[in-house]
């Protein structure tokens, strides 16, 4: 995960985007003291995190149209979470406050160890990066509590697959 740093004072701080005409100020939720952009779609959708001043812990957001959601990942509010990167059909892929991997697409966050077969031994902790085809690549622990941790990859129909079975 990223390292955040809190500033010692509480001066609104732009975030900024460059374009070719200048920086774009992208913004940061009511009251926070700090935010930051990690990727951003064709549709010039931005995604990261803010933190909050409220409880000092850092919450996936999406810039968009101006405006900064909170994306109300599962976790927030019991530690930091970020939104990693999103794609050209604007869904969001990220880090939850709980330690958690997440997707977030229709106005909905869900933890993808959710829509993973039950029993597969593994954790998804992370996830970096999603393509426009819906395929997920991140980081994993063992779930066996040798804290192993891999790489992992997940395609739409695994993800569809694995709902199935959970029904």
């Amino acid at each position: 995960m990223k390292a955040w740093s809190v500033p010692t004072d509480t001066v609104a701080r732009p975030r900024g985007e460059w374009r070719s005409t200048g920086i774009s100020v992208l913004g940061g939720l009511p009251g926070s003291i700090e935010s930051k952009a990690f990727a951003v779609n064709r549709s010039r959708q931005a995604v990261g995190g803010s933190l909050a001043s409220a409880d000092f812990d850092v919450h996936a957001v999406l810039f968009s149209g101006g405006k900064v959601t909170d994306l109300n990942v599962p976790g927030t509010g019991l530690g930091d979470a970020q939104a990693n990167a999103i794609n050209d059909s604007g869904v969001i892929v990220g880090d939850g406050g709980n330690g958690h991997a997440f997707i977030y697409q229709n106005g909905q966050a869900t933890d993808l160890n959710q829509l993973i077969p039950p029993g597969s031994g593994v954790t998804l902790i992370s996830a970096g990066v999603i393509s426009n085809t819906g395929t997920i690549v991140g980081t994993a622990v063992a779930s066996n509590g040798t804290g192993t941790s891999m790489g992992y990859e997940l395609t739409p129909g695994e993800l569809k697959a694995a709902r199935a079975s959970r029904r």
